[in-house]
């Protein structure tokens, strides 16, 4: 971390940083991540050390007025929901399968069996009868042999809360378990919540990290595709505190506080889409200048992304005034935020 703030620094920045986790504002999910907020020195308003004071004073004073935590169900999806109802019949469907062949694992991944066996041996002491109200691996559709066998040693384990969130894509003494929120949710995580007697649908890890999905289209996004997204993304709540520190760091009334306009050209705007790259087409070729093709060509090669690049154009504002704006709300209620969308229940 101090090699990274120091190449930062070394670049002409301002860095402050801190830990910032969606459970201190009261969200039912873990995701503690390290924010760096970066502002040049150029524009920033005060030193380092004052910015760093000023981000730990904003971030304590949003965790004390967050109010009450808010219950791991109030963010969940109803269990009528289609989406809720579409993945219980596919995780039935799996496990009426692998029922079929008597739960039978590939013999040539049984590791967790010896991690598995040394973790019963540890904790045969504590070991207890398993709650009969807890769901029991077969009412949540578990069809893969080590989820199965983490699922119930947890039940006879005397630690268990009643009110469990655990991450079924571990080996037992690995598993990451809560009773009021969800672990840090990853692309291949397999989270079950005792409460809901089920397991996370794909679109609730988004719902999980406060994504408005109600403004969003995912048409031709597949489920795995979905687990990734939720997976791999910051809660949208401690993204926005990162960003208010870094707009409040900045002298705005300073010239190079905003980014000019090119020469002749106006703002280049970068598209960036997460399809495999194509060659340009001749004829956008010939419109783009050198540096911008250099551009478009590094980061093709960087990142395999296919990127375009436009020049911004005026816009009538009679036109502007006439489309629907969309009020996004801070916390969308998640019973609600997918009508109107083919997600609708």
């Amino acid at each position: 971390m101090d090699e990274v703030m120091q190449t930062l620094r070394d670049l002409g920045y301002m860095v402050v940083v801190h830990l910032l986790n969606p459970t201190d504002l009261g969200e039912p999910v873990s995701r503690p991540r390290y924010y760096f907020v970066g502002v040049r020195q150029d524009v920033a308003i005060v030193g380092e050390e004052v910015a760093q004071g000023m981000y730990n004073h904003i971030w304590q004073r949003l965790k004390s007025s967050s109010g009450p935590a808010v219950p791991l169900g109030k963010r969940l999806l109803p269990a009528e929901h289609k989406l809720v109802l579409e993945n219980q019949s596919l995780r039935q469907q799996r496990w009426e399968d692998a029922k079929a062949a008597n739960f039978g694992g590939d013999s040539r991944s049984q590791k967790w069996k010896q991690r598995h066996a040394a973790w019963q041996l540890e904790h045969a002491e504590s070991q207890i009868q398993p709650d009969p109200s807890m769901p029991s691996p077969d009412e949540l559709f578990l069809h893969l042999p080590r989820e199965r066998d983490v699922w119930k040693n947890l039940l006879t384990d005397k630690s268990m809360p009643r009110l469990a969130v655990a991450d079924l894509s571990q080996s037992l003494g690995r598993v990451p378990l809560r009773s009021d929120c969800t672990p840090t949710i990853t692309p291949g995580s397999h989270v079950v919540v005792s409460e809901a007697r089920r397991m996370l649908a794909p679109m609730e890890k988004l719902l999980l990290h406060c994504l408005p999905v109600h403004t969003m289209s995912f048409e031709g996004i597949t489920d795995a595709e979905l687990e990734d997204m939720g997976g791999n993304m910051m809660h949208l709540q401690t993204v926005g505190v990162a960003m208010l520190v870094a707009i409040a760091l900045v002298d705005w009334a300073q010239p190079g506080s905003r980014c000019g306009r090119l020469p002749q050209e106006g703002n280049m705007v970068l598209a960036v889409h997460a399809v495999p790259s194509a060659p340009m087409p001749a004829a956008r070729k010939k419109s783009l200048t050198a540096a911008e093709k250099k551009l478009e060509r590094q980061l093709r090669e960087r990142f395999g992304l296919k990127v375009g690049i436009k020049r911004r154009v005026k816009v009538d504002a009679s036109r502007l005034k006439s489309q629907k704006k969309v009020k996004l709300p801070c916390l969308p209620l998640h019973k609600a935020c997918l009508r109107g969308t083919r997600w609708a229940g």
